[in-house]
């Protein structure tokens, strides 16, 4: 038997290896930071459980109020009814969208005690939560803008109406605190890196507003329904305005952050 040469060692039938192929696997496109925040830029339906919970509150808000403005009015009480019912319809809607439309009609309960002032804070407030959720969003902006405006004049007559001779001292704390929260919501023209803080000012708005309405007149329990009435009637329509505004901002908003997504296509090397 010759000896074993281990150059000649015998043949075995080895499964052989795919030989790689980077040109047959399909070249991916990374994936950008700017894509990964897109639901924290340009949210499609922005604080779905918040929004609901808000409108769900002022239902109630508004039904505690027109208990007790029937004390002293059935037609003003009638009128924070129906806008609690609504608020409560809108609560239970079906989509982001249809409760956001239905909220607004909670509009109706500023019938029980009108303020100018409560008016003029729902846009306000409004603006200053599209803002905050929509930092790059260039028309929010402009309806800050205005909103702001707005209720500027309204703390101007809430201001002349509480340092004038019958002003009480109330009245005049809840001016200079409009007037704040004026000054305050400007910062809601800041960069697209910070909100800020236009949550926060939107609520003092419309927290300020309703405070209004009830140094207006002497300490009563139709004041306070007539109070507790506006700020929830506020906050309803305000939330519900924010609601149909952000619907309509989020696809335009998410198709420009894709584009900006998008690398540019390689430069070509032929002459």
């Amino acid at each position: 038997m010759p000896p074993f040469d281990p150059t000649m060692a015998p043949s075995v039938n080895l499964p052989l290896r795919a030989p790689s192929n980077s040109a047959a696997r399909p070249v991916l496109r990374p994936i950008l930071a700017s894509e990964c925040l897109r639901e924290d830029i340009a949210p499609s339906e922005p604080f779905p459980r918040a929004t609901r919970a808000a409108i769900a509150g002022s239902a109630a808000a508004l039904a505690v109020a027109a208990a007790l403005m029937a004390q002293t009015s059935l037609a003003r009480s009638g009128a924070l009814a129906i806008a609690a019912i609504v608020a409560m319809a809108a609560a239970l809607g079906r989509d982001y969208h249809t409760s956001g439309v239905l909220s607004i009609g909670a509009i109706a309960g500023l019938l029980a005690a009108p303020s100018l002032a409560t008016v003029a804070a729902i846009p306000l407030a409004a603006a200053l939560f599209v803002r905050a959720s929509y930092r790059a969003h260039r028309g929010t902006r402009r309806a800050l803008a205005a909103s702001v405006t707005l209720f500027a004049v309204a703390v101007a007559f809430a201001a002349v109406a509480a340092f004038s001779s019958g002003g009480t001292v109330a009245a005049r704390v809840v001016a200079v605190g409009m007037g704040a929260v004026a000054a305050a919501s400007l910062l809601g023209f800041m960069g697209e890196e910070t909100t800020g803080l236009s949550t926060t000012w939107g609520a003092l708005a419309l927290l300020t507003a309703a405070a209004s309405v009830l140094v207006r007149a002497p300490l009563s329990v139709g004041g306070v329904a007539a109070a507790l009435g506006a700020l929830a009637a506020g906050v309803c329509a305000s939330v519900g305005v924010y609601a149909v505004a952000a619907t309509a901002i989020a696809p335009v908003e998410r198709a420009r952050d894709v584009r900006a997504s998008v690398p540019p296509p390689p430069a070509s090397n032929d002459a």
